[in-house]
């Protein structure tokens, strides 16, 4: 049995609230290292987006939900995580999703640019393996994507 299932498991049968219980499946599903990854790598985010927001004309970006756990689970409220798909005019794309979970003394969160677990439940969902019960959300809208953007690096700032 994997150390993850065995951290879920324990978290499912141990904490009784839904937010402690939240907050172990994401420390779960965010990298070995609790989201330390995450944390380092956040003022690229932010340069990532700043560009995005420059050049928004070669972008646009989609928004997915998912299991935040890569388990037989269905979606539920306690076990959701959503993720911005953002693509650029030559086909590229990035994952950007803020795991918002306290990750150290200093932060309730941070935005992940191309987490492990976003891009692989993406890339399954393109290939027509759902296995992550991964949906678009709004798909008949277009998004603007400066203005959103745009807010993501005001929302970083905050």
């Amino acid at each position: 049995m994997s150390f993850r299932l065995i951290v879920l498991l324990f978290n499912i049968t141990i904490l009784a609230s839904c937010s402690s219980l939240r907050a172990g499946l994401y420390l779960v599903s965010i990298d070995d290292k609790s989201g330390q990854t995450i944390l380092q790598n956040e003022p690229n985010v932010k340069i990532f987006m700043k560009n995005v927001v420059d050049s928004h004309e070669n972008y646009s970006i989609k928004v997915f939900a998912r299991t935040a756990v890569n388990f037989p689970f269905k979606r539920t409220k306690l076990l959701t995580h959503s993720y911005y798909l953002i693509i650029s005019s030559d086909g590229e794309f990035h994952t950007l999703s803020f795991y918002g979970t306290e990750m150290s003394f200093y932060s309730e969160g941070a935005w992940a640019l191309d987490a492990k677990s976003d891009r692989n439940s993406y890339i399954m969902y393109r290939e027509g393996n759902n296995q992550w019960d991964v949906d678009e959300i709004f798909p008949e809208k277009i998004i603007d994507t400066q203005k959103t953007a745009g807010n993501i690096i005001d929302r970083m700032g905050s």
